[in-house]
């Protein structure tokens, strides 16, 4: 087991390019997807908040540039206590050779129940995501009478899960056998975009702001299942890189976000509806034609077929469109501040996992040297459940750093560990 994460995570330079939805930039993963946010990645969060920011004055994002805006990582595991640990105790006795018949059964009894348990419940899914340095940019435009965005951003998403079968004796080489199998999804996402935004009306109680950004996605995916045992012998690592290799494919789609943004004096609301237009990528097909392959590739394709019943063998990831509202409080020389975002409606990743995030937060925002400091929780309402405490700090006047703490607890060799943890690191400079 432990070689096998350690394996997915070598995979992330080989697919370092995804979408923020993975995982919240900068400052989002403590405020949520709110435009109110003080920093230069607030203007990702809905696509009229660039306007918006530049009548904000102190701390907006007018005055700041992202130099690495953000980069982040996130955990999540599967509720299965000592997942790791009877992973490992159980392949140990997968490799055995010259098992008595009252050791089979035992085995048999002390491990099929987990593997039912690790189907349903255990998993891992490692998200990482990073701006372009210098992204976002705001160009204020007097010729268009609004405002230009233009964001790259990369990273991954990867999902190990367990594909359960029963555990059988082999009397004739007293071994034992199963079909069980790991599961393993890969998604990278390259995402480029060009936003504009514009004031669309106003008075002395506030301003009505109006954006659309279009996205170019590149988006790479792919799947593979790997057998716990492996006659082949080879090592997970280089199995594990090699399948993502072969059944990886890459397609392309555009992506399209609308947004609206009210802005009063010591408030704002905002909404914004999310790839409106619901682009869909395909994964390569596994399980097919497995007599035309050989060795590791030829087991893994077999594993893949003897499992169509559970998985998909032939799967499209369809961006589904999300609604999503956001609303902010705070006072008048905008140093403290309240800043909530609520997604209305579920969605899937690249990788199956849904998705559905509210966050709130509480900010200090200083306009010195004095540290600003934000605390809020952010829950997933649908798939997991989980919840998260955050905490981040601004230093310096534009190194911040973000860090979220899951609620929920598995233990592990007798210790708690937390089920979900996250944290970004970025440096903006401000003039």
């Amino acid at each position: 087991m432990k070689r096998l994460v350690f394996a997915m995570a070598t995979l992330l330079p080989l697919v370092a390019q995804a979408q923020p939805a993975f995982h919240p930039s900068g400052t989002n993963l403590t405020y949520g997807m709110n435009s109110n946010a003080p920093s230069v990645i607030s203007i990702t969060s809905n696509p009229a908040a660039a306007a918006a920011s530049s009548t904000r004055g102190d701390n907006s994002t007018t005055s700041a540039i992202g130099l690495i805006s953000s980069i982040g990582l996130s955990v999540e595991l599967g509720q299965v206590d000592n997942f790791e640990q009877q992973i490992d105790d159980l392949t140990t006795q997968l490799d055995r050779t010259n098992i008595t018949p009252s050791e089979g059964f035992q085995i048999i009894d002390d491990f099929d129940d987990f593997l039912l348990l690790a189907e349903k419940e255990g998993y891992l899914i490692i998200n990482a995501a990073t701006h372009l340095p210098f992204m976002p940019l705001m160009i204020n435009s007097g010729t268009l009478g609004g405002t230009i965005t233009i964001d790259v951003n990369a990273g991954i998403q990867a999902y190990m899960g367990v594909l359960a079968a029963p555990l059988t004796y082999n009397t004739t080489n007293q071994e034992m056998e199963t079909d069980s199998a790991f599961y393993v999804k890969g998604a990278a996402v390259l995402e480029a975009s060009v936003g504009y935004s514009r004031k669309m009306w106003g008075n002395r109680n506030g301003n009505l702001f109006a954006g659309v950004t279009g996205k170019y996605y590149q988006v790479g995916l792919s799947k593979s299942v790997i057998p716990l045992i492996d006659d082949t012998n080879n090592d997970v690592g280089d199995t594990l890189a090699d399948e993502f290799d072969q059944n990886q494919n890459t397609t392309d789609g555009i992506g399209i976000d609308l947004g609206v943004l009210w802005v009063g004096n010591n408030y704002s609301l905002g909404a914004t509806l999310l790839n409106a237009n619901a682009p869909t990528f395909d994964y390569s097909e596994i399980g097919n034609d497995c007599h035309l392959l050989t060795g590791t590739s030829q087991n893994n394709c077999n594993a893949a077929a003897q499992h169509s019943n559970k998985i998909n063998l032939t799967e499209t990831y369809t961006m589904d469109a999300q609604v999503r509202v956001e609303a902010a409080l705070h006072s008048k020389n905008k140093h403290w501040q309240i800043n909530a975002s609520y997604d209305g409606n579920s969605i899937r990743g690249p990788v199956g996992n849904e998705i559905q995030w509210m966050n709130i937060a509480i900010g200090y925002v200083p306009d010195n040297w004095i540290p600003g400091i934000r605390a809020g929780y952010r829950e997933n309402l649908a798939g997991s459940q989980l919840s998260m405490a955050t905490f981040g700090i601004t230093l310096l006047k534009g190194l911040n750093l973000d860090i979220a703490y899951g609620l929920e607890e598995i233990e592990s060799d007798g210790e708690k560990y937390p089920r979900s943890v996250a944290v970004n690191l970025g440096l903006e400079m401000r003039f």
